[in-house]
């Protein structure tokens, strides 16, 4: 019954942001200040870098659009430098259960994964994993502590 239900609400704000995006066509651009977290990374395992602006439909896994910019420019780097293998780390806030948390947060990663995948990078070289609210960086009784916690975060995992 709750599969259901969260599948409705993830209809139905598909449905939403498809009208939205429909009418509010415009060119979005990357984060400078991301293309400089990936020019400063250090390519050794263990290295990690955060998405700031991927975003999701609230309490669902659809990537909103205003994230692609950052998205396709890290699918480029990653494009670039084939030595690189990662993995796509999902983090929520604390409000959810444990289960809903780790859940969200699996399937988000995964979005991210695929997502990346569709733009050219090799499945084998990216993995993910859904770290639910184990791995806070703020408090959660905040909404910028909340938004801080509900992040993507790139590993490298090796370079070959």
């Amino acid at each position: 019954y709750r599969d259901i239900n969260a599948l409705k609400r993830e209809l139905d704000s598909l449905q939403s942001l498809q009208t939205i995006a429909n009418n509010n066509v415009k060119v979005l651009k990357s984060d400078p200040s991301l293309e400089n977290d990936l020019n400063n990374l250090k390519k050794e395992a263990g290295q990690k870098i955060s998405l700031k602006n991927v975003f999701f439909v609230v309490n669902a896994t659809f990537i909103q659009s205003k994230s692609y910019p950052d998205l396709d420019q890290f699918a480029v780097y990653l494009i670039k430098n084939k030595d690189l293998y990662v993995e796509i780390g999902g983090h929520t806030n604390g409000l959810c259960d444990d289960n809903f948390c780790n859940e969200l947060s699996n399937k988000r990663a995964k979005s991210v994964m695929d997502y990346i995948i569709t733009k050219g990078v090799p499945a084998s070289r990216v993995s993910y994993k859904g770290y639910g609210k184990t791995q806070n960086i703020a408090e959660n009784n905040t909404e910028e502590g909340r938004k801080q916690n509900q992040r993507v975060e790139i590993t490298i995992t090796k370079v070959q």
